[in-house]
This record gives C-alpha cells, structure tokens and sequence, in this order.
C-alpha cells in the first residue's frame, strides 16, 4: 500500500494497487490491514488456481502422445491387433451374407451377387483363419497365402 504525500497532519490515504480499496491512515486499524491482506492473498491464490488450471490444458492438449497406442507393451498390441482382425473377418462375412439378402431389385445380376458374396465369405473366412492359428489349417494357409504374414501384405489386404 502507498500512502499519498500531503500535508503531516491531515489523514493520510492509502491505496491498495491490487484491489483499489481505499482507506484513510487514521482509520486503518490492524483488524482492517489483516482483512485487506487476507482479501489480496485469497485474490492471489485465485488468479495462481486459473493459471495452473489453464496452463495445464495447454500442456494437456500440446503434450505428445504420451499414453494410447504408444504407451502399450508388445504384448497388447499384438493381442489388439488379433482381435481387430478377427472382428474384421467375422464383419466381413456378416456383412457379406447380409448383403445378399437385401430386398429390393437391384442393378447386379443374382448370379454376379453370389459371385462376390462367395468372394467375400472366402476372404473373411481367410482372415479368420490366419488369426486362429490352428494346428490343421496353419502350414496351408502359409503356404498358399504367405503374404498375408507380412505386415504390408496383411495391411494391403485389409485395405484393399
């Protein structure tokens, strides 16, 4: 607080910069300075609240990639990768057998919507296969389809 200069005998004013309260010098008791103290650090410990709150989102939404996908052992994304493709397959057939029964005249031929369901079950069917890893199939499916245990291979198939 600054007390104004003026004349010694007149009361001094006192300003507070940080909550513009004013107050006289004879009427300022130590009650009143304790008061306007506690007002300020309250005021100030508010203003600390928002900057930490605020500079924490900005650190938040600034920060890399610190968890996700990144943040997982070998072992889980293996295991997730396992179950997104065996979602996949089973999509992949769902949907294809659910195309065929689609009401309604359509421009493709009956013969032609056979055609591509077959195509898509065997796909589906196909990648449920190389994730099943079982004993009978495995050597089969790696040896007439080896591409799809490659990670560009199995990645084109998926995509394409």
């Amino acid at each position: 607080m600054k007390p104004s200069t003026g004349d010694p005998s007149s009361p001094k004013i006192v300003v507070n910069p940080y909550t513009k309260a004013v107050a006289s010098s004879s009427a300022f008791s130590v009650e009143a300075m304790a008061a306007e103290l506690h007002r300020s650090q309250v005021a100030l410990e508010r203003l600390r609240l928002e900057n930490k709150k605020y500079r924490e989102r900005d650190e938040a939404a600034n920060a890399p990639l610190s968890g996700g996908i990144l943040a997982w052992s070998d072992a889980k994304a293996v295991r997730m990768m396992y179950l997104s493709n065996m979602c996949n397959g089973s999509m992949l057939i769902s949907a294809a057998v659910g195309s065929f029964f689609i009401p309604g005249e359509t421009a493709v031929s009956t013969l032609t919507r056979i055609i591509l369901v077959a195509y898509m079950v065997f796909l589906g069917c196909l990648m449920l296969a190389m994730e099943c890893n079982l004993y009978l199939i495995q050597e089969k499916v790696r040896l007439r389809f080896g591409w799809l245990f490659t990670y560009s291979g199995r990645a084109a198939f998926i995509l394409l």
